[in-house]
This record gives C-alpha cells, structure tokens and sequence, in this order.
C-alpha cells in the first residue's frame, strides 16, 4: 500500500513540477520568439509581462515538489521494509 501511494506521489509531483516548468519555458519562448520576427514591434513591458508568467510557471512547479519529495520518501521507506524481511 505504502509503495503505491509512494508511486502516485511521485508520478503526481512529476507531472506538476514538468507543468510549471512548461508553462514557464513558453513565456520564454513566446518573448525570444517575438523577439525574433519582429524586433521593433515588442511593447515596452514585454520583458516584465514574461517574468510574472515564468515566476507563475515556477510557483505551478514549486508546489509538485512537496508531493515528489514526499512519495520519494514514501517510497524508499517500503523498499527498506521490504529488504528487511
């Protein structure tokens, strides 16, 4: 049972953390690809627009951290109990 919840955590925690991380990646590839086909065109708080995206990516990752960490743990405790026996 421990195994299993451990699993799912981690497989939770995985997938959040992966989304934050592509929400953040594609702010940043949204402003460099702008950047790129129309340089003179960007507005003037582009740069800052991209950050509070990318801090909003972050903080979607930060929270499957906890979720990762805690199924890791989870996780490892069941295989120790198991190698004991």
């Amino acid at each position: 049972m421990k195994k299993t919840v451990g699993m799912v955590l981690i497989v939770v925690g995985a997938a959040v953390m992966i989304a934050g991380i592509y929400v953040a990646l594609s702010a940043f590839s949204g402003l460099y690809t702008g950047n790129l086909t129309d340089p003179l065109n960007q507005p003037e708080n582009a740069e800052e627009n991209v950050k509070s995206d990318m801090f909003r990516g972050a903080m979607i990752g930060a929270a499957g951290a906890p979720l990762f960490i805690t199924g890791r743990i989870m996780l490892r405790s069941a295989r120790r109990r198991a190698a004991r026996r």
